[in-house]
């Protein structure tokens, strides 16, 4: 009884190696195991349990001590080791390594894309993706160098936690960026800043851009709205902020009085010499007049006749029949009388007032 007592307090195996929540990249187990009670010690049974139980692998050791044992796995998947110690008592004692994952397969990449081009000292960001069948974590290192220029490659690594490795390269070529980064420079009338390593406008100005500044600048006031000058022989105005030319002046322009100067020399005549004037251009106006009246007078007066003799008639006509028509009768007096006088557009008036009357009696 005292030597069960024993056994069943006192650890009497234990399992170095591999321990729990191993994971190992071969199907062969290298398992380190230690006695820690060698006088009971009749032999120990080193079993492997796949993940639903099965016994895959077992074998019987009698060593003393801290002692190896290789058993092996047909497969990769996860593992139990037990360990049991068997007294010359016959009595037992159990000892395990559980969730061994025997893991002989490396993960692979499901995506590894580099640009082929990258710019001196631009941050790539570079993504590689990959997987693994076992379950469990792995490593990816990247590994991309924009530093310098030339032609590089860039490397993806991936290694799982069995310390299965897996490696794909890409070729990529860094070359001289077109600008530094938030550089600014003035094209033109834009604005422009490095961004991502080349030129982009970030403001379009009104007047110019500034290469000193490095920036846009309003248009300097000329002049203000409406303000004249004179320059040279020409007489300026402001409009909108610049100098626009309203008159060439013949005799220079006055910056006083902000006009053209009048002719300095004028002619002048005698006062005779303006009376003959005169008189002449009263001559030469009558001599036109009686011309015209000649040559014109004579028709539109026949004309007229012509108009008052028909009124007359159709002014008969209506007395026979008893119409009053005095007034129209007194309105062709004046009429001719207009006529007789030159009047003639006030006699041709006068006439179609008396036609309209005539109309309104019939």
């Amino acid at each position: 009884m005292e030597m069960i007592n024993i056994l069943s307090t006192e650890q009497k195996i234990l399992i170095n190696d591999p321990v729990s929540n191993s994971y190992l990249n071969n199907h062969t187990l290298t398992i380190n195991i230690s006695i820690l009670n060698n006088k009971l010690l009749n032999y120990t049974n080193i079993s492997i349990y796949n993940s639903t139980g099965d016994l895959v692998n077992s074998t019987i050791n009698f060593e003393n001590g801290t002692f190896t044992v290789n058993l092996s796995v047909f497969k990769d998947g996860i593992y139990n080791i037990t360990a049991t110690y068997h007294s010359i008592y016959g009595l037992t004692e159990k000892t395990v390594s559980d969730n061994i994952v025997v893991d002989t397969i490396p993960p692979y990449i499901i995506s590894f894309e580099v640009e082929k081009e990258y710019r001196r000292g631009e941050e790539a960001s570079v993504v590689c993706l990959a997987s693994d069948d076992i379950k469990g974590d792995f490593e990816v290192v990247v590994n991309l160098d924009t530093s310098t220029i030339g032609d590089k490659t860039a490397i993806c690594t991936v290694k799982d936690e069995a310390g299965n490795n897996y490696t794909e390269t890409r070729n990529y070529t860094v070359i001289e960026p077109i600008c530094e980064e938030n550089e600014r420079r003035c094209f033109g009338k834009e604005l422009q800043e490095c961004k991502n390593y080349a030129w982009e406008t970030i403001e379009f100005c009104d007047y110019m851009c500034d290469s000193s500044l490095l920036k846009c600048v309003q248009k300097p006031i000329i002049c203000n709205e409406g303000e004249k000058r004179c320059s040279g022989n020409n007489l300026q105005i402001c409009k909108d902020n610049n100098w626009t030319t309203i008159q060439t002046c013949r005799y220079g322009c006055n910056e006083t009085r902000l006009t053209c100067n009048p002719n300095p020399n004028p002619i002048k005549l005698p006062p005779m010499i303006i009376v003959y004037i005169v008189i002449l251009v009263a001559i030469v106006g009558s001599i036109l007049a009686f011309v015209y009246v000649k040559l014109f007078e004579k028709p539109i007066t026949t004309n007229l006749n012509q108009e008052f003799s028909r009124l007359e008639t159709k002014i008969k006509r209506l007395k026979l029949q008893g119409k009053n028509v005095k007034e129209i009768e007194k309105e062709l007096d004046l009429a001719k009388q207009d006529a007789r006088i030159g009047l003639l557009e006030m006699a041709k008036t006068r006439i179609n007032t008396i036609k309209k009357k005539l109309k309104k009696i019939k």
